[in-house]
């Protein structure tokens, strides 16, 4: 009974992802999450997730509002192939994030140099920076 319930599951979770990937109509972000979790979890994906995501990241499609930890935890725990590899690219979606923050925190920075205004917006501005 135990492995029934955890293979119904998966099954589940995989029916879903597909039809995640049918109704993903050009998202970059998610499309780039749908891959990593078909990376990670299902083996019949491995080099061609593998791929994508390389493509993806190379055309600077990211995800970065999301923690892959628990899925990276749990692809190892099942004896993922190359769990390097999935350390390597939560790493990849982290840094871009940096990237992205402090390019946002340079613009504001810049804005208010520029145009003093938003300081007579104080929980404003703290809230942005």
């Amino acid at each position: 009974m135990h492995n029934y319930f955890f293979h119904w599951v998966e099954k589940e979770a995989i029916g879903y992802l597909n039809k995640a990937f049918e109704n993903n109509h050009q998202q970059n972000d998610l499309t780039i999450e749908l891959w990593f979790y078909r990376y990670a979890h299902l083996p019949e994906y491995l080099k061609e997730a593998e791929k994508k995501i390389e493509e993806l990241l190379s055309q600077s499609i990211r995800s970065i509002h999301w923690n892959f930890d628990g899925n990276i935890a749990q692809a190892i725990k099942d004896k993922h192939p190359n769990p390097e590899k999935l350390k390597e690219f939560a790493k990849e979606f982290l840094q871009s994030k940096s990237i992205i923050q402090n390019k946002a925190s340079y613009f504001f920075h810049f804005f208010l140099l520029t145009f003093p205004f938003p300081v007579l917006i104080p929980s404003l501005a703290l809230t942005l920076v």
